[in-house]
Protein backbone atom coordinates (compact mmCIF):
# COMPACT_ATOMS: atom_id res chain seq x y z
CA UNK A 1 0.00 0.00 0.00
CA UNK A 2 2.80 2.21 0.80
CA UNK A 3 4.53 1.58 -2.27
CA UNK A 4 1.55 2.29 -4.55
CA UNK A 5 0.82 5.55 -2.88
CA UNK A 6 4.64 6.86 -3.28
CA UNK A 7 4.22 5.98 -6.95
CA UNK A 8 0.96 7.87 -6.82
CA UNK A 9 2.52 10.58 -5.69
CA UNK A 10 5.50 10.87 -8.24
CA UNK A 11 3.34 10.34 -11.11
CA UNK A 12 0.56 13.59 -9.64
CA UNK A 13 3.90 15.24 -7.85
CA UNK A 14 4.00 16.93 -4.48
CA UNK A 15 5.08 20.47 -4.51
CA UNK A 16 8.56 21.63 -3.36
CA UNK A 17 9.46 22.83 -6.88
CA UNK A 18 10.08 27.02 -6.25
CA UNK A 19 11.20 26.89 -10.46
CA UNK A 20 9.23 29.20 -12.60
CA UNK A 21 7.54 26.23 -14.07
CA UNK A 22 6.14 25.16 -10.65
CA UNK A 23 5.84 27.13 -7.86
CA UNK A 24 3.39 26.18 -4.92
CA UNK A 25 0.12 27.43 -3.08
CA UNK A 26 2.01 28.61 -0.05
CA UNK A 27 3.96 31.54 -2.50
CA UNK A 28 1.89 34.59 -3.22
CA UNK A 29 1.81 34.48 -7.14
CA UNK A 30 1.03 37.61 -9.14
CA UNK A 31 0.10 37.60 -13.09
CA UNK A 32 1.11 40.70 -14.36
CA UNK A 33 0.20 42.60 -17.38
CA UNK A 34 -2.51 40.44 -18.35
CA UNK A 35 -5.47 40.34 -20.05
CA UNK A 36 -8.06 38.81 -18.10
CA UNK A 37 -11.05 36.81 -19.59
CA UNK A 38 -13.35 37.13 -16.39
CA UNK A 39 -16.72 35.07 -17.77
CA UNK A 40 -18.82 37.38 -16.59
CA UNK A 41 -20.12 38.68 -19.57
CA UNK A 42 -18.63 38.38 -23.19
CA UNK A 43 -15.36 40.69 -22.58
CA UNK A 44 -11.43 40.53 -21.60
CA UNK A 45 -9.71 43.00 -19.64
CA UNK A 46 -6.42 44.47 -21.08
CA UNK A 47 -3.13 45.12 -18.87
CA UNK A 48 -3.96 43.57 -15.37
CA UNK A 49 -2.67 42.46 -12.25
CA UNK A 50 -4.26 39.42 -10.40
CA UNK A 51 -2.63 38.77 -7.31
CA UNK A 52 -3.24 35.14 -6.04
CA UNK A 53 -2.91 33.95 -2.19
CA UNK A 54 -3.83 31.12 -0.01
CA UNK A 55 -5.37 29.16 -2.97
CA UNK A 56 -7.86 32.13 -3.82
CA UNK A 57 -7.84 35.02 -6.03
CA UNK A 58 -7.04 38.17 -3.69
CA UNK A 59 -6.71 40.97 -6.28
CA UNK A 60 -7.44 42.33 -9.55
CA UNK A 61 -6.23 45.47 -11.42
CA UNK A 62 -4.07 47.84 -13.28
CA UNK A 63 -0.25 47.10 -11.16
CA UNK A 64 -0.11 50.57 -9.58
CA UNK A 65 -3.52 49.32 -7.82
CA UNK A 66 -2.71 46.32 -6.60
CA UNK A 67 -0.39 45.95 -3.46
CA UNK A 68 2.00 42.92 -3.76
CA UNK A 69 3.50 41.44 -0.88
CA UNK A 70 7.13 41.10 -0.36
CA UNK A 71 7.53 37.62 -0.93
CA UNK A 72 5.20 37.48 -3.91
CA UNK A 73 6.31 35.47 -7.27
CA UNK A 74 5.44 37.50 -10.26
CA UNK A 75 5.29 35.77 -13.67
CA UNK A 76 4.52 38.21 -16.86
CA UNK A 77 1.54 37.81 -18.51
CA UNK A 78 2.30 40.09 -21.15
CA UNK A 79 0.65 38.86 -24.73
CA UNK A 80 -1.66 36.28 -22.60
CA UNK A 81 -5.53 35.54 -21.80
CA UNK A 82 -5.87 34.16 -18.02
CA UNK A 83 -9.86 32.31 -17.73
CA UNK A 84 -10.93 29.89 -15.51
CA UNK A 85 -10.36 26.27 -15.69
CA UNK A 86 -12.92 24.46 -16.96
CA UNK A 87 -14.46 21.47 -15.47
CA UNK A 88 -15.51 18.32 -17.47
CA UNK A 89 -19.18 17.74 -16.54
CA UNK A 90 -19.39 14.07 -17.22
CA UNK A 91 -16.56 11.77 -16.93
CA UNK A 92 -16.03 8.04 -15.74
CA UNK A 93 -12.89 8.62 -13.13
CA UNK A 94 -10.72 5.31 -12.83
CA UNK A 95 -7.02 5.80 -12.52
CA UNK A 96 -5.11 8.09 -11.13
CA UNK A 97 -2.63 7.99 -14.02
CA UNK A 98 -5.58 9.89 -16.20
CA UNK A 99 -5.08 12.90 -13.47
CA UNK A 100 -2.44 14.71 -15.35
CA UNK A 101 -4.07 14.48 -18.57
CA UNK A 102 -7.07 16.42 -17.31
CA UNK A 103 -4.81 19.16 -15.82
CA UNK A 104 -2.50 19.61 -19.22
CA UNK A 105 -5.60 20.29 -20.84
CA UNK A 106 -7.51 23.10 -18.16
CA UNK A 107 -9.91 20.77 -17.43
CA UNK A 108 -8.54 21.91 -13.29
CA UNK A 109 -12.43 20.00 -11.37
CA UNK A 110 -14.37 16.78 -13.28
CA UNK A 111 -17.97 15.80 -12.52
CA UNK A 112 -17.71 12.16 -12.11
CA UNK A 113 -21.08 10.70 -13.10
CA UNK A 114 -20.69 6.74 -11.73
CA UNK A 115 -19.07 7.06 -7.94
CA UNK A 116 -17.81 4.68 -5.21
CA UNK A 117 -15.43 5.10 -2.68
CA UNK A 118 -12.31 6.20 -4.28
CA UNK A 119 -14.29 9.35 -5.85
CA UNK A 120 -14.67 10.74 -2.70
CA UNK A 121 -11.39 9.84 -1.48
CA UNK A 122 -9.85 11.89 -4.51
CA UNK A 123 -11.58 14.42 -3.81
CA UNK A 124 -10.71 14.95 -0.20
CA UNK A 125 -6.53 14.49 -1.45
CA UNK A 126 -7.67 17.07 -3.67
CA UNK A 127 -8.51 19.84 -0.87
CA UNK A 128 -5.36 18.63 1.54
CA UNK A 129 -3.08 18.15 -1.34
CA UNK A 130 -3.20 21.75 -3.52
CA UNK A 131 0.12 20.81 -4.89
CA UNK A 132 -0.28 17.57 -6.56
CA UNK A 133 -2.38 16.96 -10.36
CA UNK A 134 -5.14 15.81 -8.70
CA UNK A 135 -8.89 17.44 -10.52
CA UNK A 136 -11.39 18.45 -8.01
CA UNK A 137 -13.74 15.79 -7.86
CA UNK A 138 -17.35 16.26 -7.77
CA UNK A 139 -19.40 12.89 -8.37
CA UNK A 140 -22.68 11.13 -8.03
CA UNK A 141 -23.46 8.21 -5.97
CA UNK A 142 -23.93 4.81 -7.61
CA UNK A 143 -25.57 4.03 -10.68
CA UNK A 144 -29.78 3.31 -9.59
CA UNK A 145 -30.86 1.18 -12.39
CA UNK A 146 -33.56 -1.76 -12.73
CA UNK A 147 -32.98 -5.17 -12.56
CA UNK A 148 -31.15 -6.07 -14.53
CA UNK A 149 -28.89 -3.33 -15.07
CA UNK A 150 -27.24 -2.06 -17.97
CA UNK A 151 -24.16 -2.37 -15.75
CA UNK A 152 -23.17 -4.92 -13.41
CA UNK A 153 -21.39 -2.62 -11.16
CA UNK A 154 -24.71 -0.62 -10.62
CA UNK A 155 -27.25 -0.72 -7.49
CA UNK A 156 -30.13 -2.22 -8.74
CA UNK A 157 -33.26 -0.64 -7.36
CA UNK A 158 -37.00 -2.39 -8.36
CA UNK A 159 -39.34 -1.52 -5.54
CA UNK A 160 -40.83 1.48 -3.83
CA UNK A 161 -39.55 0.84 -0.70
CA UNK A 162 -35.47 0.02 -2.00
CA UNK A 163 -35.57 3.61 -3.22
CA UNK A 164 -35.68 5.44 -0.07
CA UNK A 165 -32.90 2.97 0.97
CA UNK A 166 -30.91 3.53 -1.72
CA UNK A 167 -31.23 7.71 -1.44
CA UNK A 168 -30.24 6.70 2.39
CA UNK A 169 -27.66 5.28 1.68
CA UNK A 170 -26.24 7.79 -0.65
CA UNK A 171 -26.44 10.30 1.88
CA UNK A 172 -24.34 8.37 4.79
CA UNK A 173 -21.64 7.73 2.06
CA UNK A 174 -21.15 11.11 1.73
CA UNK A 175 -22.30 12.22 -1.99
CA UNK A 176 -24.03 15.11 -2.93
CA UNK A 177 -26.27 13.50 -6.00
CA UNK A 178 -27.82 10.41 -7.28
CA UNK A 179 -27.34 9.28 -11.19
CA UNK A 180 -30.40 7.10 -12.51
CA UNK A 181 -30.11 5.33 -15.62
CA UNK A 182 -32.43 2.98 -18.17
CA UNK A 183 -33.88 -0.30 -16.70
CA UNK A 184 -35.51 1.74 -13.71
CA UNK A 185 -39.35 1.75 -13.70
CA UNK A 186 -41.61 4.75 -13.52
CA UNK A 187 -42.80 4.16 -9.92
CA UNK A 188 -39.03 3.45 -8.67
CA UNK A 189 -38.03 6.48 -10.72
CA UNK A 190 -40.41 8.88 -8.88
CA UNK A 191 -39.86 7.38 -5.88
CA UNK A 192 -36.07 8.06 -6.01
CA UNK A 193 -36.57 11.80 -7.10
CA UNK A 194 -38.91 12.16 -3.96
CA UNK A 195 -36.62 10.42 -1.86
CA UNK A 196 -33.59 12.69 -3.43
CA UNK A 197 -35.04 16.21 -3.07
CA UNK A 198 -36.09 15.48 0.67
CA UNK A 199 -32.50 14.55 1.16
CA UNK A 200 -31.51 17.60 -1.39
CA UNK A 201 -29.72 15.96 -3.57
CA UNK A 202 -29.06 16.67 -6.76
CA UNK A 203 -30.93 13.62 -9.83
CA UNK A 204 -28.79 13.32 -13.27
CA UNK A 205 -28.60 10.82 -15.37
CA UNK A 206 -30.42 9.17 -18.51
CA UNK A 207 -33.81 9.30 -19.33
CA UNK A 208 -35.12 5.74 -18.06
CA UNK A 209 -37.19 3.95 -20.64
CA UNK A 210 -40.43 3.89 -18.69
CA UNK A 211 -40.60 7.08 -17.90
CA UNK A 212 -39.37 9.33 -20.97
CA UNK A 213 -38.32 12.48 -21.53
CA UNK A 214 -41.94 14.04 -20.63
CA UNK A 215 -41.98 12.17 -17.33
CA UNK A 216 -38.28 13.41 -16.70
CA UNK A 217 -39.23 16.80 -17.16
CA UNK A 218 -42.35 16.78 -15.05
CA UNK A 219 -39.89 15.41 -12.60
CA UNK A 220 -37.57 18.23 -12.91
CA UNK A 221 -34.35 16.08 -13.73
CA UNK A 222 -31.70 18.44 -12.53
CA UNK A 223 -29.47 16.70 -15.60
CA UNK A 224 -30.08 15.16 -18.42
CA UNK A 225 -26.96 13.45 -20.02
CA UNK A 226 -26.04 12.46 -23.80
CA UNK A 227 -29.47 13.86 -24.79
CA UNK A 228 -31.27 10.57 -24.02
CA UNK A 229 -34.87 10.19 -24.23
CA UNK A 230 -35.19 13.57 -26.95
CA UNK A 231 -34.40 11.71 -30.04
CA UNK A 232 -37.65 9.38 -29.01
CA UNK A 233 -39.94 12.41 -28.24
CA UNK A 234 -39.60 14.15 -31.90
CA UNK A 235 -40.28 11.07 -33.45
CA UNK A 236 -43.12 11.55 -35.83
CA UNK A 237 -46.86 10.12 -36.68
CA UNK A 238 -45.44 7.26 -38.75
CA UNK A 239 -42.12 6.23 -36.40
CA UNK A 240 -42.90 2.43 -35.88
CA UNK A 241 -42.15 3.92 -31.70
CA UNK A 242 -45.50 5.25 -32.21
CA UNK A 243 -47.17 1.89 -32.89
CA UNK A 244 -45.29 -0.24 -30.83
CA UNK A 245 -43.07 0.51 -27.30
CA UNK A 246 -39.13 -0.99 -26.69
CA UNK A 247 -38.05 0.14 -30.55
CA UNK A 248 -35.13 2.47 -31.61
CA UNK A 249 -35.97 5.99 -32.08
CA UNK A 250 -34.36 6.73 -35.44
CA UNK A 251 -33.58 10.25 -36.84
CA UNK A 252 -35.45 8.58 -40.21
CA UNK A 253 -38.65 9.35 -38.34
CA UNK A 254 -38.42 12.50 -36.41
CA UNK A 255 -40.87 15.60 -37.08
CA UNK A 256 -38.97 18.59 -36.60
CA UNK A 257 -41.86 20.62 -35.61
CA UNK A 258 -42.25 18.82 -32.08
CA UNK A 259 -38.79 20.15 -31.11
CA UNK A 260 -39.97 23.58 -30.06
CA UNK A 261 -42.12 21.86 -27.59
CA UNK A 262 -39.69 19.54 -26.04
CA UNK A 263 -37.70 22.97 -25.73
CA UNK A 264 -40.10 24.84 -23.89
CA UNK A 265 -40.99 22.23 -21.50
CA UNK A 266 -37.12 21.79 -21.00
CA UNK A 267 -37.30 25.47 -19.65
CA UNK A 268 -40.18 25.21 -18.17
CA UNK A 269 -38.73 21.77 -15.95
CA UNK A 270 -35.00 24.05 -15.64
CA UNK A 271 -33.59 20.83 -16.73
CA UNK A 272 -29.93 21.11 -17.46
CA UNK A 273 -28.77 19.38 -20.35
CA UNK A 274 -25.38 17.49 -21.34
CA UNK A 275 -24.86 16.83 -24.51
CA UNK A 276 -21.73 15.08 -24.70
CA UNK A 277 -21.74 15.11 -28.03
CA UNK A 278 -17.94 14.26 -28.09
CA UNK A 279 -19.26 10.51 -27.65
CA UNK A 280 -21.74 10.57 -29.60
CA UNK A 281 -19.58 11.50 -32.87
CA UNK A 282 -17.02 8.52 -31.42
CA UNK A 283 -19.70 6.15 -31.35
CA UNK A 284 -20.95 6.82 -34.59
CA UNK A 285 -17.88 6.22 -36.28
CA UNK A 286 -16.39 3.47 -34.79
CA UNK A 287 -16.43 1.78 -38.26
CA UNK A 288 -14.41 4.30 -39.89
CA UNK A 289 -12.19 6.82 -37.67
CA UNK A 290 -10.64 4.53 -35.54
CA UNK A 291 -7.35 4.19 -37.33
CA UNK A 292 -6.87 8.26 -37.31
CA UNK A 293 -7.78 8.26 -33.66
CA UNK A 294 -4.77 5.70 -32.94
CA UNK A 295 -2.65 7.80 -34.16
CA UNK A 296 -3.14 11.10 -32.47
CA UNK A 297 -0.06 12.29 -30.27
CA UNK A 298 -2.32 11.61 -26.58
CA UNK A 299 -2.73 8.00 -27.41
CA UNK A 300 0.80 7.45 -25.79
CA UNK A 301 -0.96 9.03 -22.58
CA UNK A 302 -3.50 5.61 -22.96
CA UNK A 303 -2.77 2.22 -20.83
CA UNK A 304 -2.66 -0.84 -23.37
CA UNK A 305 -5.66 -2.54 -21.70
CA UNK A 306 -7.94 0.51 -22.00
CA UNK A 307 -6.72 0.81 -25.88
CA UNK A 308 -7.54 -2.88 -25.96
CA UNK A 309 -11.15 -2.02 -24.43
CA UNK A 310 -11.92 0.42 -27.08
CA UNK A 311 -11.44 -1.69 -29.72
CA UNK A 312 -15.15 -1.77 -31.02
CA UNK A 313 -14.61 -5.99 -31.56
CA UNK A 314 -14.08 -6.10 -27.82
CA UNK A 315 -16.77 -3.54 -26.83
CA UNK A 316 -20.15 -6.11 -26.06
CA UNK A 317 -22.00 -2.92 -27.38
CA UNK A 318 -20.45 -2.33 -30.80
CA UNK A 319 -18.62 -5.87 -31.21
CA UNK A 320 -21.38 -7.01 -33.60
CA UNK A 321 -22.53 -3.63 -35.48
CA UNK A 322 -22.01 -3.82 -39.01
CA UNK A 323 -22.12 -0.42 -41.21
CA UNK A 324 -26.37 0.14 -41.30
CA UNK A 325 -25.70 0.62 -37.05
CA UNK A 326 -23.03 2.97 -37.14
CA UNK A 327 -24.80 4.80 -40.38
CA UNK A 328 -27.80 5.00 -37.84
CA UNK A 329 -25.81 6.96 -35.37
CA UNK A 330 -24.51 9.54 -37.76
CA UNK A 331 -28.00 10.41 -38.98
CA UNK A 332 -28.67 10.41 -34.87
CA UNK A 333 -25.56 12.49 -34.12
CA UNK A 334 -26.67 14.95 -36.98
CA UNK A 335 -30.16 15.48 -35.34
CA UNK A 336 -28.67 15.65 -31.85
CA UNK A 337 -26.62 18.93 -33.13
CA UNK A 338 -30.09 20.34 -34.14
CA UNK A 339 -31.52 19.48 -30.81
CA UNK A 340 -28.22 20.75 -28.98
CA UNK A 341 -28.89 23.79 -31.56
CA UNK A 342 -32.68 24.52 -30.31
CA UNK A 343 -32.54 23.89 -26.54
CA UNK A 344 -30.00 26.78 -26.65
CA UNK A 345 -31.19 28.62 -28.84
CA UNK A 346 -34.29 28.28 -26.35
CA UNK A 347 -32.86 29.28 -23.42
CA UNK A 348 -32.19 25.81 -22.05
CA UNK A 349 -29.15 25.60 -19.69
CA UNK A 350 -26.41 23.28 -21.37
CA UNK A 351 -23.12 21.72 -19.60
CA UNK A 352 -19.87 21.01 -20.83
CA UNK A 353 -18.95 17.21 -20.93
CA UNK A 354 -17.41 14.21 -22.49
CA UNK A 355 -18.19 11.23 -21.00
CA UNK A 356 -14.36 10.36 -21.46
CA UNK A 357 -12.88 7.65 -20.88
CA UNK A 358 -15.55 5.91 -23.93
CA UNK A 359 -13.74 4.80 -26.73
CA UNK A 360 -10.99 7.20 -28.06
CA UNK A 361 -12.66 10.29 -25.62
CA UNK A 362 -9.16 10.59 -24.03
CA UNK A 363 -9.57 12.39 -20.67
CA UNK A 364 -8.39 15.79 -20.74
CA UNK A 365 -7.99 15.92 -24.97
CA UNK A 366 -11.74 15.55 -25.39
CA UNK A 367 -12.92 18.45 -23.86
CA UNK A 368 -11.25 20.39 -27.03
CA UNK A 369 -13.57 18.45 -29.26
CA UNK A 370 -16.55 19.16 -27.06
CA UNK A 371 -15.88 22.79 -26.98
CA UNK A 372 -15.74 22.73 -30.97
CA UNK A 373 -19.36 20.52 -31.17
CA UNK A 374 -20.83 23.39 -29.43
CA UNK A 375 -19.78 25.64 -31.04
CA UNK A 376 -21.00 23.45 -34.24
CA UNK A 377 -24.20 24.16 -32.86
CA UNK A 378 -24.30 27.21 -32.20
CA UNK A 379 -22.82 28.36 -29.33
CA UNK A 380 -20.13 30.84 -29.46
CA UNK A 381 -16.58 30.18 -27.71
CA UNK A 382 -17.87 32.43 -24.31
CA UNK A 383 -20.95 30.14 -24.53
CA UNK A 384 -19.19 27.27 -24.85
CA UNK A 385 -16.68 27.71 -22.29
CA UNK A 386 -19.54 28.84 -20.07
CA UNK A 387 -20.62 25.39 -20.26
CA UNK A 388 -18.00 24.60 -18.24
CA UNK A 389 -16.71 27.39 -16.19
CA UNK A 390 -19.38 29.79 -14.63
CA UNK A 391 -22.84 27.58 -15.80
CA UNK A 392 -20.99 24.49 -14.19
CA UNK A 393 -20.62 26.51 -10.98
CA UNK A 394 -23.68 27.35 -10.41
CA UNK A 395 -25.45 23.69 -11.42
CA UNK A 396 -23.10 22.69 -9.09
CA UNK A 397 -24.83 24.89 -6.11
CA UNK A 398 -21.12 26.91 -5.90
CA UNK A 399 -21.22 30.06 -8.00
CA UNK A 400 -19.05 32.28 -5.55
CA UNK A 401 -16.43 29.61 -5.65
CA UNK A 402 -15.26 28.96 -9.23
CA UNK A 403 -16.07 29.92 -13.07
CA UNK A 404 -15.20 33.48 -13.09
CA UNK A 405 -12.20 35.20 -12.30
CA UNK A 406 -12.90 37.47 -9.39
CA UNK A 407 -11.23 38.49 -6.39
CA UNK A 408 -12.87 36.05 -3.81
CA UNK A 409 -12.98 32.81 -6.14
CA UNK A 410 -10.89 29.62 -6.15
CA UNK A 411 -7.61 29.98 -8.34
CA UNK A 412 -8.19 27.38 -10.86
CA UNK A 413 -7.07 29.18 -13.47
CA UNK A 414 -5.80 28.71 -17.11
CA UNK A 415 -3.02 30.91 -18.53
CA UNK A 416 -3.39 31.50 -22.87
CA UNK A 417 -1.38 32.32 -25.55
CA UNK A 418 -4.11 32.90 -27.78
CA UNK A 419 -7.98 34.83 -26.91
CA UNK A 420 -9.76 32.22 -26.25
CA UNK A 421 -13.27 34.53 -26.71
CA UNK A 422 -12.22 34.66 -30.68
CA UNK A 423 -12.14 30.51 -31.80
CA UNK A 424 -12.22 27.80 -29.37
CA UNK A 425 -9.16 26.52 -30.47
CA UNK A 426 -6.77 28.64 -28.74
CA UNK A 427 -8.22 26.94 -25.36
CA UNK A 428 -5.09 24.74 -26.92
CA UNK A 429 -2.39 27.64 -26.52
CA UNK A 430 -1.92 27.22 -22.53
CA UNK A 431 1.07 28.41 -21.35
CA UNK A 432 0.58 26.91 -17.93
CA UNK A 433 -2.29 26.12 -15.02
CA UNK A 434 -2.79 27.52 -11.50
CA UNK A 435 -4.77 24.98 -9.70
CA UNK A 436 -6.31 25.95 -6.37
CA UNK A 437 -2.96 28.36 -6.19
CA UNK A 438 -0.08 26.20 -7.53
CA UNK A 439 1.14 27.31 -10.61
CA UNK A 440 2.35 24.94 -13.40
CA UNK A 441 4.14 25.89 -16.32
CA UNK A 442 3.65 24.06 -19.98
CA UNK A 443 6.91 22.33 -19.35
CA UNK A 444 6.50 21.10 -15.56
CA UNK A 445 3.10 19.80 -17.75
CA UNK A 446 4.97 18.28 -20.52
CA UNK A 447 7.24 16.46 -18.06
CA UNK A 448 4.68 15.12 -16.48
CA UNK A 449 2.95 13.93 -18.88
CA UNK A 450 5.71 12.35 -19.95
CA UNK A 451 6.11 10.01 -17.18
CA UNK A 452 2.29 9.15 -17.95
CA UNK A 453 3.67 7.86 -21.08
CA UNK A 454 6.78 6.38 -19.80
CA UNK A 455 4.57 4.42 -17.38
CA UNK A 456 2.33 2.92 -20.03
CA UNK A 457 5.03 2.27 -22.18
CA UNK A 458 6.19 -0.06 -19.54
CA UNK A 459 2.78 -1.77 -19.27
CA UNK A 460 3.53 -2.97 -22.98
CA UNK A 461 6.34 -5.27 -21.44
CA UNK A 462 4.50 -6.88 -18.49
Amino acid sequence: MIGSFLILMSLLGTGASRSEDHLTSTQPIAIENVTVVPMDTDRVIPAQTVLIRDGRIAAIGPLADVALPENVACLDGTGAFLMPGLVDMHVHLWHEEEFPLFIANGVLAVRNMWGDSRHLKWRRLAEKLPDTYFPLVYTTGPIFDGRPPVWPASRPVDSVEDAAAAVAETVEQGYGAIKVYSRLSKPVYEALVAAAREKGLRVSGHVPNAVGLSGALAASQDSIEHLSGYLLAIQGTEAPTRRRSGLRASAEFIDPELIPKIVADTVRAKSWNCPTLTVLDHIANLDRRVEAWEARPEMRFVSPSTRERWDPRQDFRFRNRGFPYFDRQRADFEVHLQITRALHEGGARLLLGTDTPNPYVVPGYSIHEELAHLVAAGLSPFEAYCAGSRDAAEFLGEPSEFGTVEVGRRADLVLLSKNPLTDVKHFRSQRGVILRGAWFGRSALESRLEKVANMQEAKKDR
